[in-house]
């Protein structure tokens, strides 16, 4: 533990690792909201994206690339089954990772036992789409506290799986 007369240092420390280490979710595809608090916020700050099923591919892009322009990190959320097909989605990374700094993604899918879609969120990793678009870093959803009426070996094999796919491509 700290020295006592040194709480304050320690506190001090504590609020910038927090706000430095932060991260923002827009709740809608506007970024309306985070414009009127743009200058509050750390530039770097991650701000993630979700892939709202009544946007289209440019849509998502003019997204993205505003929250690049200000100076923040866009982590765009990715549901496999919102996209038409792998062509789609590699096309939209790869121009949000070569003009919009794009280098992580969330990536949301099917939890295990939910079958194709599953299997389509693990395939994305496997097959190298993300890798080649130049993603370089994924978030996964969990559930460390675990999840009423899901098999935790499930999602914890899923996880595993998804980690050692992942890793044979660095």
């Amino acid at each position: 533990f700290p020295n006592a007369n040194d709480h304050d240092e320690v506190e001090k420390s504590f609020e910038t690792e927090l706000v430095r280490n932060a991260t923002i979710e827009l709740t809608s595809g506007s970024v309306d909201q985070l414009i009127e608090v743009s200058d509050l916020l750390p530039r770097g700050t991650k701000v993630f994206i979700p892939d709202s099923a009544d946007q289209s591919a440019g849509q998502k892009t003019e997204t993205v690339a505003q929250i690049h322009s200000m100076g923040f990190d866009p982590v765009p959320h990715l549901i496999p089954d919102r996209w038409s097909s792998s062509a789609t989605l590699k096309a939209f990374l790869e121009n949000c990772c070569t003009n919009h700094g794009v280098h992580r993604v969330h990536l949301l899918g099917a939890l295990p036992g939910a079958g194709e879609a599953t299997e389509r969120t693990t395939e994305l990793i496997g097959q190298g789409l993300l890798a080649d678009a130049g993603i370089r870093a994924v978030t996964l959803r969990g559930y460390p506290e675990g999840k009423p009426g899901v098999d935790q070996e499930a999602i914890a094999a899923d996880l595993q799986h998804r980690l050692e796919l992942a890793r044979k491509q660095c």
